[in-house]
């Protein structure tokens, strides 16, 4: 079962190398999202009071909206598993263009009081399905097979350089797993930076690499100086780890 998981991730891998699949596909799967909101929408809320034809008509004029929103948002082309808040926010400043500019659409013909449950509905359920879809796309990277070889990183700095580098390894769980953070400041201790607690301060770096058998430590300190780095460097030499310096934010 394994076998065929990394079999089909190899082949979504090498498919979405090409431009023009990717997006091909994100296209796909955004018209998808539309199509289903809908649905789903006339289901739950019912057709506004309007004869077939014109409620088809809107229909079609409300999924074009969707689409072309979904493209002038740039949505469609964006690298989906490194998906992020900022996505979320682009999605729901072009449901919400959408939004208004079905709303002026009904007034317009004289179905807004028949047709505002379904648009409310219909929108909603389009930024729950967009966002879904990328959060969807995330957690399956975030799970990606451990490497056989992969490295157990201590983290030094629990500021905002160790949010990136809690940020990087994440992205990378495949080749990292981080075993925790150590840092100076006694407020951050035993708290946490996306799932990975502080367990101690400097002084017990050397105590951290034994107990949690570190291979790597990686200092997220912007502000580190080189005397600060040297002593760091110093016990993972005696420790016999690796130590690297994460880049400035």
């Amino acid at each position: 079962m394994s076998d065929l998981i990394i079999k089909i991730r190899e082949f979504w891998e090498r498919a979405i190398f090409y431009k023009s699949v990717r997006l091909t596909l994100a296209f796909v799967m955004s018209l998808f999202i539309i199509c289903v909101s809908f649905f789903v929408s006339l289901f739950l809320v019912g057709r506004p009071d309007s004869d077939w034809l014109s409620f088809t008509q809107w229909a079609l004029v409300l999924v074009l909206l969707q689409l072309f929103f979904v493209y002038l948002f740039k949505l469609n082309k964006g690298l989906w598993r490194y998906s992020s808040i900022t996505d979320l926010i682009l999605i729901i400043k072009a449901a919400l263009v959408s939004f208004v500019f079905n709303i002026l659409i009904a007034l317009f013909v004289g179905t807004f009081f028949h047709s505002l449950r379904f648009i409310v509905v219909d929108h909603t359920l389009l930024i729950m399905g967009l966002g879904g879809m990328r959060l969807t796309l995330r957690y399956y990277y975030h799970f990606e097979p451990k490497d056989p070889d992969f490295k157990k990183v201590l983290i030094i700095g629990a500021g905002d350089g160790g949010d990136l580098a809690c940020r990087h390894f994440n992205r990378n769980k495949n080749k990292f797993s981080v075993m925790g953070i150590v840092d100076d400041d006694p407020k951050k201790l035993y708290q946490h930076i996306h799932g990975i607690r502080v367990v101690g301060t400097v002084e017990d770096l050397s105590k951290m690499i034994q107990v949690l058998q570190i291979d790597e430590v990686a200092i997220a300190i912007p502000s580190a100086t080189p005397k600060f780095i040297r002593e760091v460097a110093q016990v993972c030499f005696e420790s016999k780890v690796v130590v690297k310096v994460m880049p400035p934010l």
